[in-house]
């Protein structure tokens, strides 16, 4: 999920020096308070959006865009300085692409080289970031292109059954707060985990055609995989606790090590197979439009660094949301898989993973991780 919220004048973003400048004016965020600027915000005329309070029903995406270009031009908004605008896109791909052809477009964006090409021109990590990445990099000597990203998205509201709950709290609030790493919650992190690297071993034993034809170039087998997360514990048990002798004998405490359906023996035999690495990871990677705000700005870096590192990756092994399926259509990468469908399924997370099927599918069925022989 992306949203945005910009800033315009007249009919278009505010050009300075041939760049889109997103900054607010310094006149809407000189605010003595925090509510001040709220209160503020709250009075900027907004367009028609398809997500949150202000969702307008009925109308599909290209409706919308076309009201919304109208209001801007000829309509109410037209002698507007600034505007909100805050839109759900990757739900409503299919119609932009059929908008477009019928323009006479003939270069498509989602499905293209220029979605990332478009992304990359207009961003860029800012130094701080850049320094983090370049750090990281040599420090797992990750060459772009030259391993595999697998995302573990596992306190996502539609990973789990309507009214379940972890801690005592319902299971659909967990980006707002992070469960403890035990009992039933640690249970199903390491089994989503366990179900990607099942599906990884797909490309290593080359069972897919898409897979060994998009890594023929390079030995996938031998390929390390990055494991990011939205669970910092999830990481380190697989990327470090696992080799490390100590946490294993405390995890052994509330596992059993010999009991070939314990969930630890399961996770410790399928990680063998694999060289996983990660960053040591001491903060979660937290939710931009979900997670309370933290007191830093610096908290949300990682989030950042992990998604270029996606973007550099080789392959894409994804579950549920669209954080690494956006890393890979960033990098256009053929090769990608998805390990775990939605289990309350929405149209928006059903369509960026591949759901949709025809020319805007983002998966061909060969990608999709089916029916392989499972540990667990």
């Amino acid at each position: 999920t992306a949203t945005a919220t910009a800033t315009a004048t007249g009919t278009g973003a505010h050009i300075v020096d041939y760049s889109i400048d997103w900054r607010m004016p310094e006149e809407w965020t000189m605010c003595r308070h925090l509510r001040d600027c709220i209160e503020r915000f709250s009075k900027i005329p907004s367009l028609e959006t398809n997500v949150g309070n202000g969702h307008v029903r009925g109308k599909n995406y290209t409706q919308m865009m076309d009201t919304n270009f109208y209001k801007l031009t000829k309509g109410d908004l037209k002698d507007e300085k600034i505007v909100k605008f805050e839109i759900l896109g990757h739900g409503n791909e299919d119609w932009l692409e059929g908008h477009l052809r019928r323009e006479g477009e003939t270069d498509m964006i989602h499905y293209t080289p220029t979605f990332g090409n478009i992304f990359h021109s207009f961003f860029q990590l800012s130094p701080p970031i850049q320094t983090m990445y370049n750090h990281v990099t040599q420090s797992l000597n990750l060459t772009s292109q030259e391993y595999i990203a697998v995302h573990l998205r596992v306190r996502h509201p539609s990973g789990y059954r309507r009214n379940a709950k972890m801690d005592g709290r319902y299971a659909g609030n967990a980006d707002r707060h992070v469960p403890q790493f035990a009992n039933d919650f640690r249970e199903s992190a390491i089994k989503a985990a366990i179900r990607a690297l099942e599906c990884t071993q797909l490309l290593k034993n080359g069972a897919s055609a898409s897979w060994s034809t998009a890594t023929e170039s390079s030995n996938s087998e031998f390929l390390p995989v990055y494991m990011m997360s939205d669970t910092k514990d999830l990481v380190n048990y697989f990327a470090f606790d696992l080799s490390n002798q100590m946490a294993n004998n405390l995890y052994n405490q509330s596992f059993s090590e010999n009991d070939p359906e314990s969930i630890h023996f399961i996770a410790k035999s399928i990680a063998s197979k694999f060289h996983i690495i990660s960053r040591q990871l001491d903060d979660e990677n937290l939710h931009i439009d979900k997670a309370t705000p933290p007191g830093k700005l610096e908290q949300y870096y990682s989030v950042f660094l992990d998604l270029f590192i996606g973007i550099n990756a080789k392959c894409m092994v994804f579950g549920i949301g669209n954080y690494a399926v956006f890393a890979a259509k960033i990098s256009f990468t053929p090769c990608k898989i998805r390990y775990q469908r939605a289990k309350l399924g929405t149209q928006g997370i059903e369509t960026a993973a591949g759901g949709g099927g025809g020319d805007g599918s983002f998966l061909s069925r060969d990608q999709i991780c089916g029916k392989v022989k499972s540990s667990l």
